[in-house]
């Protein structure tokens, strides 16, 4: 397992993010990268105390790929909007 510097909470999402340092995430990185993979759990690399980079599984990183892709509520009810004026119009 993994040995991690210190962790935190994401009070927004609700989920523990992991933190190390980038010094940390160099000497170890392939137990860094079976340690996500495994547990599908983001890291947080830090440089100079600072969040830097993160390490995500590649389930997540499709997650948050397909989630960009899908259109905005808000553009979504200006669809629905368009699209019921549409038919009042035609009848």
């Amino acid at each position: 397992m993994l040995p991690l510097s210190n962790s935190s909470i994401n009070r927004r999402e609700y989920e523990i993010t992991r933190v190390v340092s980038a010094t940390h995430a160099r000497v170890r990185f392939g137990e860094l990268i079976r340690w996500v993979a495994g547990t599908h759990q983001p890291v947080t690399v830090e440089r100079d105390g600072e969040p830097y980079v993160a390490v995500l599984s590649v389930e997540t990183y499709r997650r948050l790929q397909e989630g960009q892709a899908r259109p905005s509520w808000q553009e979504t009810l200006s669809r629905i909007r368009t699209s019921e004026a549409d038919e009042t119009a035609s009848a």
